[in-house]
């Protein structure tokens, strides 16, 4: 090859080295590239290379397209979604490499009458190959934003193949026998039975949707050749119904975030047995591995519906359970006439006695405080492995105030013997505090207690213990001195006076406040920090185990009438 050849105007038509070559290495970058947005990116320019390589990467840029509206213009969206088609239709090795689709749709407007409402009509059948690519294992779907503000329609709308829209494309493919992956978002009024009647549904994740409430048990027909998920994942989703889950009798992971709602029990709605391929009579929930158990408040769960049927059967509801993460954000004040049976938390007890398997175990928001760490531990104190708390220890207004629920578990981790732990993880958030209540010392002698857990006592509570790791976040607000001078901003307030009568210069004075001020504060941040580093570090002392510790100041954030709001994070300490 002449150099004449080699010039960046001059394309050749085959790379010098053996395609075999390249294709190892594309199909080596590609592997590393699991999101397909980057995959994509990537791909596309690999594709003007030459026609070797274009053979060898267009099937990375058709793994998933877009067949939603990605254009301000809606003609221009349509024009788009009308030549992918096309290219699709006329390639059907091209609509083979499709297996994700994503998009923002619009429902089929099949519910209304409106002429100002966006249609897409697909009357010329231009739009239907998106409706039947053979490959496709996942749908990400969300609502159009325009059509939010221009019309509601149901998502159990009528499928109606003559317009282009989310409910004809969703239930082309939940009959189509490919679909194993589902994620929608910000979709109202779900059909649940209809999708979770597709035969190989396997994951189905919800984001900000809300689901039809269940009025019927689900026909023999949907139960015997659906409901076969695996995994059910709810995110800020309202409605969601453990009653319809329990017929997934596959079901192995389950997560609910603590913005998740649910549908009240029905009492009449009766459970039929559900069967395996062998006869044998499927226990709601009991093949979960994983789970988050998620809710705004304790009492907005039905608990019982996770083992009151293996219970009635002195069964364990959850024999295969591994990984869970408990994230309740409320909890739920006692009745004091509920003979000690702790009411909602009863039913949460309970359910911890059924996760006999554990291994990882994470607890997390404000109804820590109400939970009893024994009970939560109990059932699983020779399997545990590994145990993650965020704690919230807010102000006692003085160390006699011992409140309902004066420890907030942490006496529990003295109590409490975990033969198989290895590592324990602490969040502790002490909340908004001002200086003087830090400084007042009320929250240390809760460190005390873990190191009396963790090292007085480690050998024979947690005798497999590697690593004990503690975060601890001060939040602190700004406050006044005796002087009327705010610590951190420096600034008198506007209503002060000087009680001498001395003729003093305004704008001097307020620059020497400004600055005793804000040393004030400087000093007293620093105290703070220093305590609390070494109340921390003291955990660790002479452990036999890794110690790491985090102490963190964040400042609230305020306003000075000169300044700026500040948020101020100290540098973190770790011990090993």
């Amino acid at each position: 090859m002449t150099l004449s050849n080699t010039g960046p105007s001059h394309i050749v038509s085959q790379p010098i080295f053996p395609l075999e070559l390249f294709k190892e290495a594309i199909d080596h970058l590609a592997a590393s590239l699991p999101e397909q947005t980057e995959l994509k990116a990537t791909m596309k320019p690999l594709c003007l290379v030459s026609k070797g390589f274009l053979s060898i990467c267009r099937r990375y840029v058709f793994q998933e397209i877009n067949i939603g509206l990605i254009d301000k213009c809606q003609k221009a969206s349509i024009r788009r979604l009308n030549n992918l088609a096309k290219l699709l239709h006329d390639q059907p090795p091209l609509a083979r490499r499709v297996q994700a689709l994503n998009g923002s749709i619009f429902s089929n407007p099949t519910l209304t009458g409106n002429a100002r409402c966006l249609k897409i009509l697909n009357g010329n059948t231009a739009l239907t190959p998106f409706f039947n690519l053979p490959n496709v294992r996942s749908m990400t779907i969300s609502q159009n934003k325009r059509a939010k503000q221009r019309f509601d329609y149901s998502s159990t709308s009528q499928a109606d193949a003559s317009f282009y829209g989310r409910d004809a494309l969703l239930r082309s493919y939940i009959a189509h026998g490919s679909l194993t992956k589902l994620a929608l978002h910000d979709i109202k009024d779900i059909h649940i039975v209809t999708i979770l009647s597709s035969p190989t549904l396997t994951t189905l994740i919800l984001k900000e949707c809300s689901i039809r409430e269940i009025s019927e048990v689900p026909s023999e027909s949907d139960l015997s050749s659906g409901f076969n998920l695996i995994e059910y994942c709810s995110i800020k989703t309202t409605d969601n119904s453990l009653f319809i889950l329990s017929f997934c009798h596959n079901l192995q992971r389950l997560y609910f975030d603590s913005r998740s709602e649910f549908q009240p029990p029905n009492s009449d709605l009766v459970r039929p047995p559900v069967l395996d391929d062998k006869g044998v009579e499927c226990l709601p929930f009991s093949k979960l591995t994983g789970a988050e158990f998620g809710a705004w408040d304790l009492n907005d769960v039905d608990w019982h519906s996770f083992y009151l049927a293996a219970e009635n059967k002195g069964m364990l509801a959850l024999p295969e359970l591994k990984r869970v993460k408990f994230s309740v954000v409320n909890g739920y004040q006692e009745d004091p006439g509920s003979n000690n049976r702790r009411g909602w938390l009863h039913e949460v007890d309970t359910l911890f006695k059924h996760m006999s398997a554990l291994s990882h175990l994470h607890l997390s928001g404000i109804s820590m405080r109400f939970l009893k760490l024994e009970q939560c531990v109990f059932a699983c104190h020779h399997t545990l492995k590994t145990l993650i708390i965020d704690w919230e220890f807010f102000h006692r207004e003085s160390e006699f105030d011992e409140g309902p629920y004066h420890g907030y578990g942490v006496e529990s981790l003295r109590k409490i013997n975990l033969s198989a732990l290895e590592s324990a993880h602490l969040n502790i958030d002490l909340g908004m505090v001002s200086f003087d209540t830090l400084k007042s010392k009320l929250h240390l002698k809760q460190f005390q207690m873990l190191r009396e857990a963790f090292v007085v006592n480690g050998a024979h509570n947690f005798p497999m213990l590697k690593l004990l790791k503690v975060d601890v976040l001060l939040s602190v607000e700004p406050e006044e001195e005796e002087n009327g001078l705010n610590v951190m901003c420096g600034m008198k307030p506007v209503d002060s006076v000087d009680m001498e009568g001395e003729d003093h210069n305004p704008e001097m004075q307020n620059t020497d406040a400004e600055r005793v001020g804000k040393d004030s504060g400087i000093r007293r941040e620093a105290e703070v920090k220093t305590m609390y580093d070494e109340a921390v570090r003291s955990i660790g002392k002479e452990a036999q185990f890794v110690f790491e510790c985090e102490v963190k100041l964040a400042q609230r954030t305020f306003e000075c009438p000169d300044e700026k709001p500040v948020d101020m994070t100290r540098d973190e300490t770790r011990m090993h």
